[in-house]
């Protein structure tokens, strides 16, 4: 039970660092980022009170094909810009995964939902916030990705989890981000950033 709700508080923290960066960009309007700021504090809330699931597998799937005709309006009528509309419907897709019933793959796609949010954030801003936020997610992310091996184990396994797991689990996520971050500094600058080949021969003009 203590690893399950370390894993939910850790997908909950992913899910709101990668908004953060994409609300942060000044190109998601108010409305969205209302209600998905509404959405989320709610599942926090849901979570933090262990409720059951408010939609059913199959609910969210209905809920899914409907928005695929506001998808089509938002795209065609109220937003007239595809980016802005595909980001509507991660962030529609990311609440209604939330709320479903969740097997394994409904956690892996939220976490696959939230790295689409921050890769859109990536392309929407070149603030230095986003390093930020960045950062932050690369934690949640670490954590989540740690604690959901460990909770998926768990289940099978007769040996209880200690039910102190937040400390451990937390500065451990922290620590591996530092390092993964030096790791990636220090690659950056030892790989030669040269044109070769395709890239090379795809920038001469023709």
């Amino acid at each position: 039970v203590a690893m399950q709700r370390y894993f939910q508080i850790s997908v909950h923290a992913l899910i709101i660092t990668a908004f953060l960066a994409l609300a942060l960009t000044g190109r998601l309007d108010a409305l969205a980022i209302v209600l998905f700021a509404i959405g989320i504090t709610w599942s926090v809330y849901r979570t933090a009170r262990n409720m059951p699931p408010a939609l059913t597998a199959q609910g969210a799937f209905v809920l899914s094909c409907i928005y695929i005709v506001l998808f089509l309006i938002d795209y065609l009528v109220v937003s007239r810009s595809f980016i802005t509309a595909a980001i509507h419907l991660v962030l529609f897709l990311e609440l209604v995964k939330l709320y479903q019933e969740k097997a394994d793959k409904d956690y892996f796609y939220l976490i696959v939902l939230s790295f689409l949010m921050i890769l859109a954030a990536s392309s929407l801003t070149i603030d230095m916030l986003f390093v930020v936020t960045l950062v932050f997610f690369l934690i949640a992310l670490v954590s989540t990705l740690m604690s959901f091996d460990m909770y998926r184990s768990g289940r099978n396994s007769a040996t209880p989890v200690e039910q102190n797991v937040a400390g451990p689990l937390g500065g451990m996520s922290v620590w591996a981000t530092i390092w993964i971050i030096a790791f990636g500094v220090v690659l950056f600058f030892l790989i030669p950033r040269v044109g070769t080949e395709y890239f090379s021969r795809a920038a001469n003009p023709s």
